[in-house]
C-alpha cells in the first residue's frame, strides 16, 4: 500500500466525502483535510508535506499493522459467536 493510498481512501471512493473519516484519519495523524478547491496545484501543496512526513508515515505504518482484514474477520465473527452463545 503507497503512502498516497493511505492518506487518501478514507476520504469516499465514489466522490464521496465522509467528514467523520477523514476527522478520524487527521486525529490519528495519519492525513489531513483538504477541499481541493485549486484544483491540482492545491492537492500538490497538500499532499506534499505529507508524503514527506515521517510522522505520518509512522502513523499510516502503524494503522495498517493494526488492521488487519482476515484477523478482523476472524475477530468479529468470534464476537458474533460468543454473542449468540450467551444470548442462549
Amino acid at each position: 500500500m503507497s503512502a498516497l493510498h493511505a492518506i487518501l481512501t478514507p476520504v469516499g471512493t465514489s466522490g464521496d466525502v465522509h467528514p467523520d473519516n477523514i476527522t478520524r484519519v487527521a486525529r490519528l495523524g495519519a492525513g489531513a483535510w483538504s477541499d481541493l478547491a485549486g484544483g491540482g496545484r492545491r492537492l500538490a501543496e497538500r499532499l506534499g508535506p505529507l508524503l514527506s512526513s515521517s510522522a505520518v508515515a509512522a502513523a499510516c505504518a502503524g494503522l495498517r499493522a493494526r488492521i488487519d482484514g482476515r484477523a478482523s474477520i476472524a475477530a468479529a465473527c468470534d464476537a458474533v459467536e460468543a454473542a449468540g452463545r450467551a444470548a442462549s
